[in-house]
């Protein structure tokens, strides 16, 4: 399991939270101390996480000059 594909799956599971989160938030905003919200919360800081986890694998990338990724090959030299 490469470093890439840790990258894109962490992007995967971000998006997936992110929507549910959102649907939590949507369901039951109108009540700030509900279990849901409290979820969505969580859900958010673990989205937050995935996407640092995302970004230091497109920077491992970038300064290693993998070229396999796309983003890489295109703006390194």
């Amino acid at each position: 399991m490469t470093y890439s594909y840790i990258g894109y799956q962490s992007l995967n599971i971000a998006l997936a939270l992110s929507l549910y989160a959102t649907i939590l938030f949507f369901a039951d905003g109108k009540n700030p101390f509900s279990k849901y919200i409290a979820s969505a919360q969580r859900a958010v800081m673990a989205v937050l996480v995935l996407i640092v986890i995302a970004s230091l694998a497109l920077w491992y990338a970038l300064f290693t000059r993998d070229f396999q990724i796309e983003y890489v090959a295109s703006y390194s030299s």
